[in-house]
């Protein structure tokens, strides 16, 4: 499960958004700029956006976390040479 935490004023997360759907990675998005997302970003210490968790399945454990767009970019160019799919650009 992934979660991607983002604000309405961040600069980076529209792109964050984008690249997600396009990787068609399922994804979660979580408005840390409402109160219900920002207990969720405290939850997971959460410290910036946008910021990108995989969450294990069976006991929501954070796995892996991603900060900001350059390193959500490189995670995401790795599953898509995975894939065998063209590389993603963060621009």
């Amino acid at each position: 499960m992934y979660l991607l935490f983002t604000t309405p004023s961040c600069p980076n997360c529209p792109r964050a958004k984008s690249l997600l759907a396009q990787s068609g990675i399922p994804v979660e998005l979580i408005d840390a700029g409402e109160r219900e997302g920002l207990e969720k970003a405290r939850k997971f210490h959460v410290a910036h956006v946008p910021t990108l968790l995989e969450l294990s399945s069976q006991s929501n454990e954070v796995l892996h976390q991603y900060d900001g767009l350059e390193k959500i970019t490189t995670f995401l160019q790795s599953v898509n040479a995975d894939r065998g799919i063209s590389k993603t650009h963060a621009s």
